[in-house]
């Protein structure tokens, strides 16, 4: 299995809690963990230095966090992802958000025992939905045939979809065995003066994205909201670790 994150300095300290706890809750012997990192805005050195010392392999990739839904980000995306199993050769890839912490491995074995091409999370099961981008796992093959799906489509432009649902959605279009997951095991951390990791701790993907509920003054900068979202993850991945049986 590959574990791949595309992030960028400001997502440094929610990145490496998500590896963390991706590390511990969801890896097996053999895993490779990549990190697809903006080009001219690049991880912090020191988290850098830590995760490389850990065996994370870095990549380079140019700017698209503003260009999410045009076909050449998507398609640049599944380029990635393709390149980095080519190098760590992985025959699938979990791709997982930098403000996401993963607690499960029950996917790995819908993946591996269900035979499913895709495994991820909904917030509806219905015919022709897309999995939820802060967490998902595609097979190569199921990667390959959404993208040259991607790249026929005469539509794309006018949807301007995101990238989960463009990979994910095209994926199943082009006939993948799939398994979308109930959303009831996933949340988001509400940021709220109830926030607490005893209250979110439990779930199996724990998303901290929704960083415009952040309290702060209105001219609060992105950079502080992303710092304080990987603080919120650090508190909850701990008190996580805390109460895990030994691995």
């Amino acid at each position: 299995m590959l574990f791949i994150w595309f992030s960028f300095g400001p997502d440094s300290l929610g990145l490496r809690a998500s590896i963390a706890s991706a590390r511990r809750f969801a890896s097996s012997p053999g895993d490779a963990f990549v990190v697809a990192e903006e080009e001219g805005n690049p991880i912090v050195p020191t988290i850098r230095a830590e995760l490389a010392g850990q065996g994370v392999l870095f990549l380079r990739r140019p700017p698209a966090r503003n260009l999410n839904g045009s076909r050449a980000a998507v398609v640049s995306i599944a380029d990635t992802m393709l390149v980095a199993m080519n190098q760590t050769r992985q025959e699938t890839v979990w791709k997982i958000d930098s403000d996401t912490l993963v607690f499960s491995r029950a996917w790995r074995h819908l993946l591996e025992l269900c035979l499913c091409d895709l495994v991820g999370g909904d917030h509806v099961m219905r015919p022709g939905a897309a999995a939820l981008g802060m967490a998902y796992m595609i097979r190569r093959v199921a990667l390959l045939n959404a993208r040259a799906l991607l790249l026929e489509r005469a539509d794309f432009s006018a949807i301007a979809w995101p990238e989960d649902v463009a990979i994910t959605s095209s994926a199943l279009e082009a006939g993948a065995r799939v398994n979308l997951r109930p959303a009831g095991e996933w949340i988001a951390w509400s940021y709220s003066a109830e926030a607490t990791p005893e209250k979110y701790g439990s779930f199996d993907v724990v998303s901290f994205g929704n960083r415009a509920l952040i309290p702060g003054p209105p001219d609060m900068v992105d950079q502080d909201r992303r710092r304080i979202a990987g603080e919120a993850m650090a508190d909850c991945l701990a008190w996580r670790l805390a109460r895990a049986r030994p691995a």
